[in-house]
Order: C-alpha cells, then structure tokens, then sequence
C-alpha cells in the first residue's frame, strides 16, 4: 500500500489537502480524499503538528486488524 498526502494552498484563507491510497490488494483504482480547510491567522507561536499514531495506538490496531506487513 502507497499513500501519498498533498497540502496546497488554493487562495489566502484556504489549504486543500488530498490524500491519495493506492493498494491494488484492496482496491481497483487509487483512491483520492479532498478536503478544503479555512485558514484563520494564528499567534506567531502556534506550530502545526504532524499527526502520527503513537506506538500504542499501532500495537491497539495490529491486536484488532493484524499486521499487513509483508503481506
């Protein structure tokens, strides 16, 4: 499985995010999320952070769905 996330900004208050999955195991053709996000003006401090699951989060899923790796 392949993914591939894209940001891109559309005008001054706005990002486009794209996310695109590619697994010929699960699907025919790749499949594209789009979501459009209103920008607002942050404090100069605030900082966005990478979502990233945390190792417990990982072990919780491969209990439920398995290990795909390798498959």
């Amino acid at each position: 499985m392949d993914s591939e996330e894209t940001n891109h900004r559309v005008d001054a208050d706005h990002v486009e995010l794209s996310i695109k999955i590619t697994d010929p195991k699960m699907y025919t053709k790749s499949w594209i999320a789009l979501d459009k996000l209103s920008l607002r003006l942050q404090s100069p401090s605030f900082d966005i952070q990478e979502m990233e699951c945390s190792p417990s989060d990982q072990k919780h899923y491969y209990e439920i769905f398995g290990n795909l790796t390798g498959r």
